[in-house]
Parts: C-alpha cells; sequence; structure tokens
C-alpha cells in the first residue's frame, strides 16, 4: 500500500527523490505507473487521500482526547499512587493510600528529608519528587491540552501543594557543569533490571541503582564508575562500527 510509504503532503517529494537517485517505488497493491502524467495524477490522489485519513484519524483522537478529560476519565493504564480507577465512572478515587501521599506532602513541607518521604512512599527519590509536583493530587487531570481542574476527589489542598513547589523551586540545583552521563537510564542494574542513573561516590561521579523502586527493594544493587563503564561500552561500539562497511552504488564511485 502506498499509504505504508508516508501518510504525509511530502510524498511526492519522497518519490520524486528516489527516482532521481536510480530508484524504482513499486506498490504492490495500487500497481502505480508514474511514467505518465495519467499515472502521477492516481499517484496524487491515493497521497491525498492517505493524508485525509491520518488527518481525520488525528481529529477523531482529539475529539476523544477533549471530551475523556471533560468526563473527568482517567485515560492511562497507570494510576498515580494514592488513587484507583473506579470501573463504573472511569474517574480516580482515593484508595488506601491516599493518607500516605497527604502524609508526603506535609512531610515535605516540614522539611523532612526527600529521602526519608521517598523510603515511607516504597519509591526511589526521584519518584517522590515527582509526585510532589503531580498536579492530579489536586483534583486535576490533564491530557494533551486539555485540562479539567475539577475530575475528581483532591487528596492535597492547593495551598499545601503550592508550598510544597515553593520548596522544590527553591531547592531545585543548577544545571552541573560536568559532562553528560551518556549510559544514565540505558545501563541497567543486573540485581532488579532498573535503570541506573548518575550518583556520586565520595569525589568520583558513578553510575547507581537506587536500591528501590515501586517493586521493593533491589536484591543487590549495582553501582560502576562512570568513566569506567563509559569507556568499556565506547570500545564495544566502535568495534561494531569498524565491521560496517558503504558500498558505492553505479556512478557514486
Amino acid at each position: 500500500y502506498l499509504s505504508r510509504l508516508t501518510r504525509s503532503r511530502s510524498g511526492v517529494e519522497i518519490w520524486d527523490r528516489v527516482e532521481a537517485a536510480g530508484g524504482h517505488v513499486h506498490c504492490a497493491a495500487e500497481n502505480l505507473d508514474t511514467s505518465t502524467a495519467s499515472g502521477r495524477f492516481v499517484r496524487d490522489i491515493h497521497l491525498a487521500n492517505a493524508v485525509r485519513e491520518r488527518e481525520e484519524r488525528g481529529e477523531g483522537f482529539e475529539r476523544r482526547a477533549k471530551a475523556a478529560t471533560e468526563a473527568g476519565i482517567w485515560q492511562r493504564r497507570q494510576t498515580p499512587t494514592g488513587y484507583a480507577k473506579d470501573p463504573d465512572t472511569r474517574k480516580l478515587a482515593p484508595d488506601d493510600r491516599a493518607a500516605d501521599v497527604l502524609h508526603a506532602f506535609t512531610a515535605y513541607v516540614a522539611r523532612v528529608p526527600l529521602v526519608t518521604i521517598a523510603e515511607r512512599l516504597g519509591m526511589t527519590t526521584s519518584g517522590a519528587r515527582q509526585l510532589l509536583r503531580n498536579g492530579v493530587y489536586l483534583g486535576e487531570l490533564r491530557s494533551r491540552s486539555y485540562v479539567n481542574r475539577e475530575a475528581h476527589p483532591a487528596i492535597v489542598p492547593r495551598d499545601l501543594f503550592d508550598e510544597a513547589q515553593q520548596i522544590q523551586a527553591a531547592n531545585r540545583r543548577p544545571r552541573s557543569s560536568q559532562p553528560p552521563a551518556l549510559l544514565a537510564g540505558i545501563a541497567r542494574c543486573a540485581g532488579c533490571g532498573h535503570a541506573l542513573t548518575r550518583g556520586r561516590s565520595g569525589s568520583h561521579s558513578v553510575y547507581a541503582c537506587h536500591g528501590r523502586s515501586s517493586a521493593g527493594r533491589c536484591p543487590a544493587a549495582a553501582s560502576v564508575m562512570l568513566g569506567k563503564l563509559d569507556r568499556h561500552v565506547e570500545k564495544i561500539a566502535l568495534a561494531e562500527l569498524a565491521h560496517l562497511a558503504v558500498k558505492p552504488i553505479g556512478d557514486a564511485a
């Protein structure tokens, strides 16, 4: 199908580039012959129809997202900590962990260390930090550009939430001048399978497992020097690249 090539208005440009390079675009379903004006006209109709189908699907998705947000329907598979999805209304409803969420905000405003709050929640510190930023606990539902500020019962009062945001903003660290940790979020802990993140061990940068996630404690949290792992992976990548070869075609030589 021609639509498998593209559903964009740039389809003709793609086609022309392929043919200019000496190639041929073959559509098994449409069996197009673009050597004639009539064949090119038929091709353009198919491309335009593919664009129309994509845009109609996009418009339909936007309508459904807007209607679901206005109705307060939770549209993601995973529900935020402290809420459960009502099977009848499909809205969020506070569950037995709602008190833990409220306690997390209260403790944070009382300047309890974030690591202690994360420990009680059974989360990583980054997970707890994201929880403390999540406007869903005000009763808000956001989907794409649509917002429903009274979608479900709030767990956290507005003044408490705002105070937590002010503290987070004040505690936000300036951007580090250190080189990037290229494998952060890519390298995995052998103990639990979760992604390693950048950390510190004394004066050294390391890739390290948080040791705790929503699944529980890591049985054998991994940690490795950042430079050591970067150099190891760089050797592997360069060895793989050395196997690649580019062969000229036709007059390209």
